[in-house]
């Protein structure tokens, strides 16, 4: 392997994701709008279990491919606390390690 390979590699590895995108990526699969999504947290729709789930995903899914910060993450999901962002991610973690059909079940469901 070249010198150019590992460069290369870097270089992709650097390179992530908008969250912006995967809000929107999330909001289709999960048929939910990203208005919701980004909905503070003060709201009385906030904390509906279908709105939940898809921005926990999300929050997710944007630690896992970007290299924001919790606190960014956060900001970028309705203003969100960095905690919730650390919560989001082990609360989807521990769905898919511990009961991957009913995960996905309630997942495909919304």
């Amino acid at each position: 392997m070249t010198i150019s390979y590992f460069f290369l590699k870097l270089i992709i590895m650097k390179q992530s994701v908008p969250i912006p995108i995967i809000q929107q990526i999330v909001s289709d699969v999960s048929n939910t709008s990203v208005s919701d999504i980004l909905m503070p947290s003060g709201s009385a729709n906030a904390r509906k279990q279908s709105i939940v789930m898809p921005r926990q995903v999300s929050m997710a899914l944007s630690k896992k491919y970007t290299m924001h910060s919790f606190q960014t993450i956060g900001e970028m999901h309705g203003g969100r606390d960095h905690a919730t962002v650390m919560h989001s991610v082990r609360m989807v973690k521990n769905g898919l390690e511990t009961n991957y059909e009913t995960f996905v079940n309630l997942w495909t469901e919304s």
